[in-house]
C-alpha cells in the first residue's frame, strides 16, 4: 500500500468499461466520455472489504507515497 492508504479511487467493473467503449464506438459522435461509477472508496476501505469478504488475513505492506500519485480520483459523474 502506497502512502497511508487514505487516497481514494473510483473503481469500475471492467465489463462495464468494455461495454461503454463499445457503445461509444457504435453510437458516439466523437464525444469525450468519463466512465466511472461516481463512488469513491479509500484504499484502506478496499483492503478491509477484501479481507472481510474473503476471510483471509492479508498482511498489508506499507510503502512510501509515490511521487505524482493523486490523493483522490473519482469520475465526478
Amino acid at each position: 500500500m502506497f502512502g497511508d492508504g487514505e487516497q481514494t479511487r473510483d473503481f469500475v467493473y471492467v465489463k462495464d468499461v468494455a461495454l461503454a467503449n463499445v457503445l461509444a464506438i457504435e453510437k458516439g459522435t466523437n464525444e469525450i466520455f468519463n466512465i466511472g461509477c461516481d463512488s469513491k472508496i479509500s484504499i484502506n476501505e478496499l483492503y478491509q472489504m477484501i479481507t472481510s469478504l474473503t476471510s483471509i488475513n492479508i498482511h498489508s505492506l506499507s510503502m512510501p507515497e509515490r511521487k505524482g500519485d493523486p490523493f483522490g480520483l473519482e469520475s465526478g459523474l
